[in-house]
């Protein structure tokens, strides 16, 4: 079909408006399992520690005569463990210019900046609470670490041939490492 000669048609002409949708398809990886899985809790100091505790192991020999003596069974006492907080940034900003600006799909560029940004520390958050990096104390001059969940692990851990994971630092100067099944990671900061 041929189209009518002086015809006005949007393919050529000069002049139309963008049809940009105010809708930002995000691609952002920050479900973060770990954190979701092991819940948060509130610290209040750099150092934050914890006590665990077990059952002694399962027997299938538990039996007892009818109508004889018990006798009490040893229990474990807990255990004190710790762990360092880590403090991680993002620096954004944004000028008064773009702040003023009309744009899609945000009413903010800083504020979209922020909530990316914060998006970033909870990822490099789950990376470094999934690791086997040790704790590192703070002092004046050198940023404090968390030591990750694989410094925690002493049982169902694959190391391959790199031999035993970093330990992390415990109270009283312990260095021991115990089942991830009572495993804190401090919050980051």
């Amino acid at each position: 079909m041929t189209v009518p000669t002086n015809t006005i048609q949007a393919v050529a002409r000069i002049g139309i408006r963008e049809d940009l949708s105010d809708r930002i398809g995000e691609l952002f990886p920050d479900d973060c399992p770990f954190q979701k899985a092991i819940g948060s809790e509130s610290q209040n100091q750099v150092y934050h520690e914890w006590q665990t505790d077990k059952l002694t192991a399962a027997s299938s020999a538990n039996k007892q005569i009818q109508g004889d003596d018990l006798a009490n069974s040893s229990r474990a006492n807990t255990v004190r463990q710790g762990n360092y907080s880590q403090i991680m940034a993002k620096v954004v900003g944004s000028s008064t210019t773009m702040e003023a600006s009309r744009t899609a799909g945000r009413a903010s560029e800083l504020g979209r900046e922020l909530m990316k940004a914060g998006r970033e520390i909870k990822t490099d958050a789950e990376l470094r609470f999934t690791s086997g990096l040790p704790a590192v104390p703070p002092t004046a001059s050198v940023a404090g670490e968390t030591a990750g969940a694989m410094c925690f692990l002493i049982t169902n851990s694959y190391l391959g041939t790199a031999g035993s994971p970093a330990q992390p630092t415990y109270s009283g100067g312990r260095s021991s490492r115990h089942s991830l099944g009572n495993l804190m990671i401090p919050s980051v900061i």
